[in-house]
């Protein structure tokens, strides 16, 4: 079960970082704004 999760995530972040090379947003600049989301979500 874990394996396929973690294939899913490796997926999905394969096509995220697709994305976000086509429209020109750097991954690390996405990840601090879902970390920021994130944290604030945890509030």
């Amino acid at each position: 079960m874990e394996n396929i999760a973690g294939q899913r995530i490796d997926r999905f972040d394969t096509i995220a970082s697709q994305v976000l090379d086509k429209t020109g947003v750097s991954k690390t600049s996405f990840n601090n704004a879902f970390a920021n989301e994130v944290k604030q979500d945890e509030e």
